[in-house]
């Protein structure tokens, strides 16, 4: 097996969902936005065998095509899971690998894990990325968002939805509807006209998204109605929000944030420290919604004074924040 490279990296941005989620994972829409200022990176490097290495620690295969060996246990969580899950099925769709080797490591992280930043779909997809330069064989663009996700529920089992991977593959602002008739809709956003907005999350308030949601799943497949109308409902809060996203309506768009939180409160039993983080920063006059499943919320900010307040006050519940300033 010939190598395209001698060595691939590959770097992907966390994300917060803005309006719509978490109707994407039911097949609803939903607007997302990719942060910079948090990512992970993934190198893949010619080896004599497979070697997966994270956090310290290395697990190792003979070769791609031993990744699926059911003799052998795999890592059930975490970032080695993650990029065993992503190797398998690279490989699995590429036999022409053969008895081909990878070194594959997840070179670091600042995305905070189990908040709700799609940590772990960054972790995947920077992998995916780095395989496919590696060996000369990249995943088409459009494809890779749902490649993404297979490995993630199909490998491991994770309860997720394709709004996460979507936003990272194409980057910056996005809307993905689900609900066409004609099939899924990608459309890629002027994130200049966004307002200023920040993400705060509380590092000791992580969860784990298969919790989250798959209760919800349940209750979504059986016909409940007020899930099943709550995630109509959300859905319709993302389409409506691209009249304030095109013409630059922070006042608007924030209100359809406020309206999803409301929902989602109405349906999910929500964690206290999440539901404080949250109700603090409206406490201070900033429209706000949950970025995902776990313990962060994105929100938006008039001016500096405001989110000084908001950094005081979210700080003393042992919140992070990262603002991103309006380009306008």
């Amino acid at each position: 097996m010939k190598y395209a490279r001698s060595l691939a990296r590959a770097e992907v941005p966390a994300r917060t969902g803005l309006v719509g989620n978490p109707s994407d994972a039911f097949g609803g829409a939903i607007v997302a936005l990719t942060l910079d200022a948090l990512s992970a990176t993934v190198t893949a490097e010619p080896s004599v065998n497979v070697r997966l290495e994270a956090d310290g620690t290395v697990l190792d295969w003979e070769s791609v095509e031993s990744l699926s060996d059911a003799r052998r246990d795999h890592p059930s969580s975490g970032p080695l899971a993650l990029l065993w899950s992503a190797t398998k099925r690279f490989a699995a769709e590429r036999p022409e690998l053969g008895t081909a080797g990878v070194r594959l490591a997840l070179d670091r992280t600042t995305i905070p894990p189990g908040v709700g930043l799609a940590g772990s779909s960054a972790i995947v997809i920077a992998a995916l990325r780095a395989l496919g330069e590696l060996f000369g064989d990249e995943i088409a663009h459009p494809d890779l968002p749902s490649f993404a996700l297979a490995c993630e529920r199909e490998e491991l089992g994770i309860t997720a939805g394709l709004g996460d991977r979507v936003a990272q593959v194409y980057g910056g602002l996005v809307y993905l509807d689900l609900a066409k008739a004609s099939g899924s809709k990608v459309e890629p956003l002027d994130a200049t006209r966004l307002p200023n907005l920040f993400v705060a999350w509380r590092p000791d308030a992580q969860t784990d998204s298969g919790d989250v949601h798959g209760g919800m799943r349940a209750r979504f497949a059986a016909g409940e109605p007020a899930v099943v109308e709550t995630m109509r409902e959300i859905a319709g809060l993302a389409r409506a929000a691209l009249g304030p996203l095109l013409s630059g309506d922070g006042s608007g768009l924030g209100i359809l944030m406020e309206r999803n939180l409301e929902l989602r409160r109405s349906i999910y039993e929500l964690d206290p420290r999440h539901t404080e983080i949250a109700d603090c920063a409206r406490e201070l006059g900033s429209a706000v919604n949950f970025t995902g499943s776990g313990g962060a919320i994105v929100g938006l900010y008039r001016d500096e004074d405001q989110l000084t307040e908001l950094r005081s006050a979210l700080s003393s519940l042992g919140c992070r924040l990262i603002a991103r300033r309006s380009d306008r």
